[in-house]
């Protein structure tokens, strides 16, 4: 075997095995570090040379940039880069949320930019999902894609209104959406919704045992039944030692405080008496002791008080005024008659001498005393002087209109008048007048009975006031002529509106109304009538009367007597029984009603007051006013004749018994 021999060579300490000299590793951090001689204070590898904060491990070249404020990398910039910036959204409409479509990133947010997306309009500030939804507006308020449903924050609750009176179902749960569906109307309140007429505004019908206005009380008439006056009168006013029996009784402020005062003229008495604070009265009140009052004194002959009417403005200064008629005045001719006017306020030492005017009849025996009334007819805001007599030119009636403010003076009839309405011979034209607006047109319209027209079936006629201002001196025509039966027209009242339809109503007497020797009589509730030939057979109630031969009675609205929006009436019989009756209608007067004694309340006079009746067929007037200012109308009921020197009786109006 032969045998190599290898030179041993002797190699520096500091070559680096397995390499070649001069063929050196790249350096570490540690190794840089150490080679520099710099410091490395953080320990993080990097000396000060190259480290931008030698404070902080976490801070040198090639660190990862967060969002802190500070050069993590040392590449001269803080913040740009970060790992962790957040993503921006564009807020157009700066209302916090905005478009996820429209981008950006970095630290800090970009003008204009939201940190939170799903803004679904981000034109409008109104939408977003931190809002409520709601039915007012048309776009998705809360961005969940869905617009105006049923959970939105106004969506509003309604209740289904089967019987379409507008009032839902209240024992139905509610129905709560954006759309009122079908059948349904957002009031509750209906306690019954099979029945139009039950329902809140429902005029709540007394003494029928049903809650028609759905207060949860069937109401209670404050009168009904059979009951006597005496026992329901709050006062009775004895006119003792003045009268020798009631003839005329009526209201008005004729004093000015605002309250209807009571007018009382007595049988041949030639005084009238004005008595205040009627409110007050109570218990048995006699005129000439116990009460306020005021005596207007007339002249001679004793007629003084034959017509009343108080209340009306003729003057123009805004008080009531007072007429008084005297049925035997001859002024003019003899028995022509007049109508005194005094001018409020009326108080003590009036007489007639005192009047501020007086119009005087025309011609012998015309009785100028008929139904003497103000009213603006013409609606120029002051009330015009109307008066009739059936007697003037052959029976053929007259009536008389004199436009306010009416002058000073003497007014001559026919001469110094305005306009004089006419009949045909023989009609009693004029017999009886009255007005209200009939045809809704804001003007009073005029009704002038003449009971002896058509054969003595008596006729009705109609005058629009919107056309009367306008009418000749003499010859207008009514618009329209009502003919009845029974001496219809007698006693007419156009003062009231029993169904609260904002038209007046018409009620009208035929007392002479029968055959043979039996005369009931009838009266008639004519609802809203047209200004337009008719009958009768037009009248939407009938009242037939009964038990005596001869109804003198006379049929009047009397206000609201409870409260309840619709005017009440009454037709009293001054022979009805031994001592007279008023019947006592709660409106609307219904169709079903065909009988005087099927009113709501029938009271009875004590034995021979003659209730609510006649003297000399001079009419008493039962409507009162609110004499104790608490909204509900008071009624006044005369005696008609009594030894004693008659008396009235006032009945309170109130909501229930």
């Amino acid at each position: 075997m032969r045998h190599a021999w290898v030179a041993l060579v002797a190699l520096p300490a500091c070559a680096p095995a397995g390499g070649t000299l001069g063929d050196a590793e790249p350096a570490s951090p540690d190794t840089e570090a150490a080679e520099s001689g710099a410091a490395d204070s953080d320990g993080d590898g990097f000396d000060a040379t190259v480290d931008c904060d030698d404070t902080r491990a976490d801070v040198h070249p090639g660190a990862v940039e967060t969002c802190n404020g500070r050069d993590d990398d040392c590449d001269g910039s803080a913040d740009v880069g970060a790992k962790d910036a957040p993503t921006w959204y564009s807020d157009a409409d700066a209302d916090g949320f905005g478009d996820s479509a429209v981008t950006a990133s970095g630290c800090d947010p970009p003008a204009g930019y939201a940190a939170t997306s799903g803004d679904c309009n981000d034109g409008n500030s109104a939408a977003n999902p931190s809002l409520p939804e709601l039915c007012t507006t048309p776009w998705d308020d809360d961005c969940d894609g869905l617009t105006n449903e049923d959970d939105a924050a106004d969506a509003a609750p309604s209740w289904p209104d089967a019987d379409g009176d507008g009032y839902g179902d209240a024992a139905a749960a509610p129905d709560v959406s954006c759309e009122l569906p079908s059948g349904h109307v957002a009031i509750a309140l209906d306690c019954d919704d099979v029945d139009p007429e039950l329902h809140p505004l429902a005029r709540d019908v007394c003494n029928d045992a049903v809650d028609q206005n759905c207060d949860g009380v069937a109401l209670t008439c404050p009168y009904s039944g059979t009951l006597a006056v005496d026992d329901i009168a709050i006062a009775k006013i004895e006119a003792l030692g003045l009268f020798d029996a009631v003839w005329n009784v009526g209201a008005g402020d004729v004093q000015g405080d605002g309250v209807p005062d009571l007018l009382i003229t007595g049988y041949y008495a030639n005084q009238v008496a004005i008595v205040s604070d009627v409110g007050s009265a109570s218990g048995v009140v006699v005129i000439a002791t116990d009460t306020a009052y005021t005596l207007i004194d007339g002249n001679s002959p004793p007629s003084f008080g034959t017509g009343l009417h108080g209340g009306g403005d003729l003057d123009g200064d805004g008080l009531g005024d007072l007429l008084v008629g005297v049925e035997g005045d001859s002024t003019s001719a003899y028995a022509a008659g007049a109508i005194d006017v005094f001018t409020g306020p009326v108080g003590a030492g009036a007489s007639y001498e005192s009047a501020y005017a007086t119009l005087v009849g025309e011609d012998v025996a015309d009785r100028l005393t008929f139904s003497p009334m103000a009213a603006d007819l013409d609606g120029d805001g002051f009330d015009d002087l109307v008066a009739g007599t059936p007697m003037q030119g052959a029976e053929s009636g007259a009536v008389y209109l004199t436009w306010g403010p009416i002058p000073p003076g003497e007014i001559q009839a026919g001469q110094d008048t305005d306009v004089r309405l006419r009949g045909d011979p023989g009609t009693w034209f004029g017999c009886s007048t009255s007005a209200g607006d009939l045809d809704g047109d804001g003007y009073l319209d005029l009704a002038v009975g003449a009971p002896l027209d058509a054969a003595r079936a008596g006729v009705v006629h109609l005058f629009s006031g919107s056309t009367l201002r306008s009418a000749p001196a003499e010859g207008q025509l009514a618009d329209g002529r009502i003919v009845g039966e029974g001496r219809f027209g007698t006693y007419l009242d156009a003062r009231g509106d029993h169904d609260a339809s904002g038209r007046a109503d018409l009620l009208v007497d035929a007392p002479m109304y029968g055959s043979g020797f039996a005369y009931p009589g009838r009266a008639y509730v004519f609802t809203d009538p047209p200004l337009a030939d008719g009958s009768v057979a037009d009248a939407s109630v009938t009242l037939d009367g009964s038990e005596h031969a001869g109804y003198t009675g006379s049929f009047q609205f009397v206000g609201d007597v409870n409260g309840d929006s619709f005017d009440d009436a009454i037709l009293a019989d001054g022979y009805y029984g031994d001592g007279g009756v008023a019947f006592l209608f709660y409106g609307p007067i219904s169709p079903a009603i065909t009988d005087m004694r099927d009113a709501d309340a029938t009271i009875l006079g004590s034995s021979g007051d003659r209730l609510g009746g006649f003297v000399d067929d001079v009419r008493p007037a039962y409507a009162l006013g609110d004499v104790d200012v608490d909204g509900f109308a008071d009624i006044v009921l005369n005696s008609g004749q009594h030894v004693l020197g008659g008396w009235v009786y006032v009945l309170r109006g109130a909501a229930g018994p």
